[in-house]
């Protein structure tokens, strides 16, 4: 196999078309893109920049590093990158022993057999994601989302085609209210964003810090500490940053949406009816949130 090609080993039960699936959900999506099924990413590792072209292979991932035949200088740092956004190493065999007693996530594993909690290996980036998603609907969010990243993202070509990089924080920071207002951002979200931004520069935040807590409850309060940060967007990003099992924004629209379809309620539940089907969830509640997402797309 060529040096710029390797092959990436994942437990059982990995199912990239799954994945990309979800990964695929909005065609404003504008830091990866997907071709068929081989998905399109570009990352930034000691200061080089690495453009990816990953599929499926035997045993797991094939990746291929489009712009160098010595990719495989970078190969254990792409590797974790991956792992961390893909979550492929994480054994599912008990969330699947659950489906067996659940009818819920016996129904949800059956269709979605393999999809991995991908998630936002930046805790600066998926708080951004999650402030610019509060209170509004999800395309509208990716718009958002691409007018930020590509109006101030660092942009990188390769070939015929074009990487972006979500914003840094130093970069967010320098915005004023008014910039983000021009691209149809809300005053108060405008404001969340460049006041997180600045508490990622001044150091009062960071995902080093935010693990050392290791409590969940610990971890959510010092969240919630920060302007703009309310429950959601606490349990969001512990969820999709952190990868905690039991965090579960219980006030999501399309958690309640997708609860409401698969049990065949009436109504959606409410925050608190969620709350009680998370306890029987356990640690396997975020896993179960996910494939609840899954299955409205």
């Amino acid at each position: 196999m060529e040096k710029n090609i390797y092959s990436i080993d994942t437990c059982p039960d990995f199912n990239f078309r799954e994945c990309l699936a979800f990964l695929g959900r909005s065609s404003r999506e504008c830091l990866f893109s997907i071709e068929g099924e081989r998905l399109y990413h570009a990352v930034r590792i000691a200061g080089r920049y690495y453009a990816l072209e990953i599929s499926s292979g035997r045993g797991g991932l094939q990746v291929r590093v489009l712009n160098t035949r010595s990719g495989h200088t970078a190969r254990e740092e792409i590797i974790a990158y991956l792992s961390a956004w893909l979550d492929f190493n994480r054994e599912l065999s008990g969330f699947y022993r659950m489906g067996k007693d659940n009818r819920l996530i016996g129904l949800l594993v059956k269709r979605y057999r393999g999809l991995r909690l991908v998630g936002i290996a930046d805790l600066w980036e998926a708080l951004a994601w999650a402030i610019i998603g509060q209170q509004i609907n999800l395309q509208f969010a990716y718009r958002l989302k691409r007018r930020l990243v590509k109006q101030w993202g660092d942009r990188w070509r390769h070939g015929a085609r074009e990487y972006y990089f979500f914003p840094s924080p130093e970069k967010a920071a320098e915005l004023s209210p008014e910039d983000l207002r021009a691209h149809q951002f809300s005053r108060a979200k405008a404001e969340y964003l460049i006041g997180m931004a600045g508490h990622f520069c001044n150091g009062d935040l960071s995902l080093p810090q935010l693990t050392q807590i290791g409590d969940y409850r610990a971890q959510r309060q010092k969240l919630m500490e920060f302007r703009g940060v309310g429950e959601w967007t606490a349990d969001y990003v512990l969820m999709k940053c952190l990868r905690v099992p039991r965090a579960v924004p219980v006030g999501d629209a399309g958690l309640r949406a997708a609860l409401k379809i698969q049990l065949g309620l009436a109504q959606a539940p409410s925050p608190e009816e969620i709350r009680r089907y998370a306890k029987q969830w356990g640690s396997w509640a975020s896993y179960v949130t996910f494939y609840l997402w899954r299955s409205l797309i």
